[in-house]
């Protein structure tokens, strides 16, 4: 008993653990076909200030986005708070994971997780005032 009980434990660790895995791919993913869609570039430098992130990233490029430790050279910012980013930082595009850093003046847009549900928002004043134009893709994301 005590044996079958240990396998179902296990058997559910080893589960979440790669529903996990796969969530985190698919945030990836999605940031990644957002990112294609503003910029249009092949390739994308991302600097990532959301903890969330940080430990997931599969290596230092994927899917066409270059994650860097040096937000100046970034072109997009990833992030879940405005506390660890320079002045310099916050003149870039900035991209939330949480709906209050959306709703914060420096946000372009928002990926967040709602009721099990991914969220995908794009702020239209904010990415015209940066000159950002919208792939045909995502006009349906802006607000």
């Amino acid at each position: 008993m005590k044996k079958i009980a240990v396998f179902v434990v296990l058997y559910v660790i080893i589960v979440i653990s790669s529903i996990s895995a796969s969530l985190d791919k698919i945030k990836i993913d999605i940031l990644s076909s957002v990112a294609h869609g503003l910029f249009g570039k092949k390739d994308i430098k991302v600097y990532l200030a959301d903890s969330s992130f940080l430990e997931k990233i599969p290596e230092k490029k994927y899917n066409g986005l270059i994650f860097t430790d040096n937000c100046s050279a970034s072109q997009l910012i990833i992030a879940d708070s405005l506390k660890n980013l320079s002045k310099k930082c916050l003149k870039k595009s900035i991209f939330a994971t949480n709906y209050p850093l959306y709703k914060s003046k420096y946000a372009i847009g928002a990926l967040f997780w709602q009721k099990g549900r991914p969220v995908l928002i794009l702020k239209k004043k904010a990415l015209i005032k940066k000159h950002i134009k919208v792939g045909s893709n995502l006009e349906k994301y802006l607000q």
